[in-house]
């Protein structure tokens, strides 16, 4: 594998599936741990540090999460509405997509002029134990950023209206061919998507390349 180049991982993912494999089967005519030499284990080491760098999604800027907003805002489209209310749920919430796509209920709450999304979930990153499974997390998110009009508003009434259609809980996946929801939730990797179809007539393509639903997270945090 080192003498072919291949790919950092694949000597250290060859490794996990034998030893997966023979713990559970077993080589009927092969002493599996004969192979698992130190030198054999130490190639495979060393293979997986040359791989690439994780590096972190870049944070959205100001103008991107206004632009977000206006779109939620307009009510020009309930998929529009709905997906980019999400997006600026996590941006808002500091959450990844995978907690929206978990949240059990969510509302607005109202005084005066401040305007709250507040959520809840059983099933989030830390939930591990069975008390932390069946203890509700709280997110809240601010619901009015830069516009007169309050996007969590629009953005909780378009997941309603779609939860009465689908009698889902969740956001489902868009059938874009069909013009129709799917069954199963929307992905990380469809709301990037969006997220860069939203963006790019404003702020062009070259910069909304570096952005993804990763990049909600952080965003908040790092201003």
């Amino acid at each position: 594998l080192r003498d072919q180049n291949a790919a950092p991982t694949r000597a250290s993912h060859v490794l996990e599936a034998l030893t997966f494999f023979d713990a559970n089967f077993r080589f009927r005519k092969t002493s599996f741990r004969a192979f698992l030499a130190p030198r054999v284990q130490g190639a495979a080491h060393s293979m997986y540090l040359e791989k690439r760098k994780l590096k972190q999604a870049p944070q959205l800027t100001v103008a991107a999460v206004r632009t977000l907003e206006i779109i939620c805002t307009s009510n020009t489209n309930l998929l529009r509405t709905a997906v980019s209310g999400a997006l600026l749920f996590c941006v808002f919430a500091s959450a990844r997509w995978s907690d929206f796509t978990r949240l059990e209920h969510i509302w607005v709450d109202k005084f005066e002029e401040l305007v709250l999304v507040e959520a809840e979930s059983a099933k989030h990153k830390t939930s591990k134990s069975k008390e932390d499974k069946t203890r509700l997390l709280p997110f809240t998110a601010l619901g009015r950023f830069d516009s007169d009009d309050a996007w969590g508003e629009s953005f909780v009434n378009a997941l309603n209206e779609i939860k009465e259609t689908t009698g889902k809980p969740f956001l489902p996946s868009w059938n874009d061919r069909a013009g129709t929801w799917a069954v199963s939730p929307m992905t990380t990797a469809e709301a990037s998507l969006f997220l860069k179809e939203f963006l790019e007539p404003a702020l062009g393509q070259e910069a909304v390349a570096q952005f993804s639903s990763h990049s909600c997270k952080p965003t908040v945090l790092t201003w």
